[in-house]
């Protein structure tokens, strides 16, 4: 597995994890946890840039063969 597939694995677990979390504790208690609410959103910005990196690479590699 390349680089890029790694960053959008840990993207993926960091958004199930800690958003996940975010949302049960949200939903049960009403709390708002901002270290959590901060690693979901840095997970939901890795995971689209790292979607966004792989599609970019695709393209490039398409247009040399």
């Amino acid at each position: 597995m390349d680089n890029n597939g790694y960053l959008i694995l840990l993207g993926s677990l960091m958004v199930l994890i800690f958003g996940g979390t975010f949302t049960l504790r949200f939903f049960n208690t009403g709390e708002l946890l901002i270290g959590q609410m901060v690693v979901l959103i840095v997970g939901i910005i890795l995971l689209a840039a790292s979607i966004i990196w792989r599609k970019s690479n695709k393209q490039i590699n398409y247009g040399e063969n």
